[in-house]
C-alpha cells in the first residue's frame, strides 16, 4: 500500500508538529492546536521537524520508494493520503480484506480447510457508566462480526420468546426482584450454544459482576480470550453522564456540552434520565469499582486496560491492538518502524505512558507513591529511599573512622552512626523528606534535601553530643554537615536517575534508567 500525499502537505504536517513535554501529547499548530496558553508556551519541536530536514528525509524516501514500487508493482495499491483519517483507513482495510480473501481462496484450491481456521473472538468488555462501552461494542461487532451478548437484552428476548428460562426470569422481573445468577448463567450458556455464536464468537457486556458469577461462567466452559477494561477518570465520567439528554420524540441522545442540538424546539423538549444526576452517578461509579477490582484480579492473565479518555476511534484502535496482542501474539509481531517510532517518541518526550508499557507486554509502571502528609508514616511509603539515607550515615562514619585510624568493625560504625540516624529520622519526615513531592523533580529533590539537611544534620550532631558528651568543634561540625549533605545528595540523585521523577498532577512519570531499561526490553520482547 502506497499512501500518496503531496510534498507541500507532508512538509506542513511535519513542520507543524509540537510536543507537550509535561503530558507527552503531540499537537499540530494548524490542525490540532492547543487552546491552553500554558500548554502553548511550553510546546517543543523535534529537532528533525524543520522544513530543511523534512525535505532531506523526503528525498531519501523517494530514492528508495521508486525501487520498491517497481519491485512490488504487481501488488501495489495507491491510496490518497490527503483524505480524513477515517476514509484512508477504510480504503486500507478494504485492500487488506481483498488480499486475505484471495489468500483464503487459494488455500481452498489446494485442499487446505479454511472454515474455522480463523479463531472466533471470545471477549468480555468492562467499564464504568459513561465510559463509551456501547459505542465500542457496536464498533467491535462491526469489525469482528461477533455476537454482542448483553444480559439485559437476552433476558428481554427470552421473556418475549416465552422460553422456559424466559418464563422463570419473568416471574422474578414482575415481582421486582433480581434474576438469580443461576438463571442468568443458564441463559448465557443456552445463547452461546446457538449456531451464530458458535460460528462468529461472542462479546459479553454487563456480565459477570462478581467473582462468583465469573467462577460459574468458567465452570460452564465460558472463558474469555481477552477482557478489556475501558478506563476514564471519575470527573470525566460524571461530566459525560450529567450532560446527557434525550429527545422523547426521536429517541436521539444529545450532550449539552459535547453534542448539543441546534433546533430550539428540540432543546425545549429534551429530558434527562432520573439517574443521570451527579448525586446518583457517583454511587454507581463506586459500585462499579468494587466489583471491577475483583474481576480484574480474576481475569488478570487476559486483561487489557484501555484509556477511554480519548476520541472513540482512538479507543477502538487501542482495543483492537489489545485483542490482537492477547489472542494472536505470535502472528502480530512489531515492525521495525513501530519499534523505532516508540523508542524515538519516548526519547524525545522523556515520558513513558502506562498505555505503552502495558501494550508492549510490561506489567506497568511501579505503583503510584502516596502523596504523604509530612509525618513519620511517610517512611512506610518510601522504604528504599529511607534505607538509602540510613546507609549514607553508615558510609560517612566508616570514612571518618578510617581517616582517624579507628576500628571499622560494623558494631562500632553503627554505634557511632546511630545518633545521626536518630536525629535525621526524628526531624526530616516532618519536613517532607519522604513525600511524593520530594522526588517529583530534580529541583524539588534538591530543595527538599537542603531543607532537611539544614535541620536534620544539626539535630543529629546535637543528639550525638547528648549521647556521648562529645561536642565537636566548629570545623569538624562543618565537615560533618558538608560530607553528609554530599553523600545524601549523591544517593538521592542516584535514586532519581534510576527510578525517574513523578511530576505532580500528571498521569506520566519522567523516565529514569529503570524505565528506559523496561522500555527497551519490553519493546524488544514484543518485536
Amino acid at each position: 500500500i502506497q499512501l500518496d500525499v503531496d510534498d507541500k502537505v507532508l512538509i506542513e504536517r511535519v513542520v507543524g508538529r509540537r510536543t507537550d513535554p509535561v503530558t507527552g501529547r503531540i499537537y499540530h499548530m494548524v490542525y490540532d492546536a492547543p487552546t491552553d496558553k500554558d500548554v502553548i508556551s511550553r510546546l517543543v519541536q523535534r529537532s528533525d521537524d524543520t522544513e530543511e530536514k523534512a525535505k532531506v528525509r523526503l528525498d531519501a524516501y523517494y530514492q528508495h520508494a521508486s525501487a520498491l514500487l517497481n519491485r512490488y508493482k504487481a501488488l501495489v495499491t495507491k491510496i490518497n493520503g490527503m483524505q480524513d483519517k477515517g476514509s484512508v483507513f477504510k480504503q486500507v482495510e478494504a485492500v487488506i480484506r481483498k488480499a486475505l480473501d484471495a489468500k483464503a481462496q487459494k488455500s481452498d484450491s489446494i485442499g487446505r480447510p479454511t472454515q474455522g481456521s480463523t479463531k472466533t473472538l471470545k471477549m468480555i468488555i468492562m467499564g464504568a457508566p459513561g465510559c463509551g462501552k456501547g459505542t465500542q461494542c457496536a464498533k467491535l461487532v462491526d469489525q469482528y462480526n461477533c455476537v454482542h451478548l448483553s444480559t439485559g437484552d437476552m433476558l428481554r428476548a427470552a421473556v418475549k420468546a416465552q422460553s422456559e428460562l424466559g418464563k422463570q426470569a419473568k416471574a422474578f422481573m414482575d415481582a421486582g426482584k433480581l434474576v438469580p445468577d443461576e438463571l442468568v448463567i443458564s441463559l448465557i450458556k443456552e445463547r452461546m450454544g446457538q449456531q451464530d455464536v458458535q460460528e462468529r464468537g461472542w462479546l459479553l457486556d454487563g456480565f459477570p459482576r462478581t467473582k462468583a458469577q465469573a467462577d460459574a461462567l468458567e465452570k460452564n466452559g465460558i472463558v474469555p480470550d481477552v477482557v478489556v477494561v475501558i478506563e476514564v477518570p471519575d470527573e470525566i465520567l460524571v461530566e459525560r453522564i450529567v450532560g446527557r439528554r434525550s429527545d422523547p420524540v426521536t429517541g436521539k441522545i444529545y450532550h449539552m456540552k459535547f453534542d448539543p442540538p441546534t433546533d430550539e424546539q428540540v432543546i425545549a423538549r429534551l429530558v434527562q434520565r432520573s439517574d443521570d444526576s451527579e448525586e446518583k452517578v457517583r454511587p454507581r461509579l463506586e459500585a462499579y469499582k468494587q466489583y471491577a477490582e475483583v474481576l480484574e484480579q480474576k481475569y488478570s492473565k487476559v486483561l487489557s486496560r484501555v484509556n477511554g479518555d480519548q476520541p472513540p476511534n482512538d479507543v477502538f484502535i487501542a482495543i483492537g491492538r489489545a485483542v490482537r496482542y492477547k489472542t494472536q501474539p505470535e502472528s502480530a509481531p512489531m515492525s521495525v518502524n513501530e519499534f523505532v517510532r516508540k523508542a524515538e517518541q519516548a526519547f524525545e518526550t522523556g515520558y513513558l505512558s502506562v498505555e505503552d508499557t502495558n501494550w508492549s507486554g510490561q506489567a506497568g509502571l511501579e505503583r503510584t507513591v502516596a502523596g504523604g502528609n509530612s509525618n513519620y508514616g511517610d517512611i512506610v511509603n518510601r522504604p528504599v529511599l529511607a534505607t538509602g539515607d540510613l546507609l549514607m550515615f553508615v558510609v560517612f562514619v566508616a570514612i571518618g573512622r578510617k581517616f582517624h585510624g579507628e576500628s571499622e568493625a560494623l558494631p562500632e560504625v553503627m554505634t557511632t552512626a546511630a545518633p545521626f540516624m536518630l536525629g535525621w529520622f526524628a526531624s526530616t519526615p516532618l519536613l517532607g523528606a519522604y513525600t511524593s513531592s520530594a522526588t517529583s523533580s530534580w529541583s524539588s529533590m534538591f530543595a527538599t534535601l537542603l531543607r532537611c539537611s539544614a535541620i536534620g544534620l544539626p539535630v543529629g550532631l546535637a543528639t550525638r553530643g547528648l549521647m556521648t558528651s562529645h561536642v565537636p568543634d566548629a570545623s569538624m561540625a562543618a565537615v560533618t554537615l558538608v560530607v553528609c549533605s554530599v553523600l545524601l545528595a549523591g544517593w538521592r540523585s542516584t535514586y532519581l536517575a534510576i527510578n525517574g521523577t513523578t511530576p505532580e498532577n500528571t498521569g506520566n512519570r519522567k523516565g529514569g534508567i529503570l524505565d528506559g531499561f523496561k522500555m527497551v526490553t519490553t519493546l524488544l520482547r514484543r518485536w
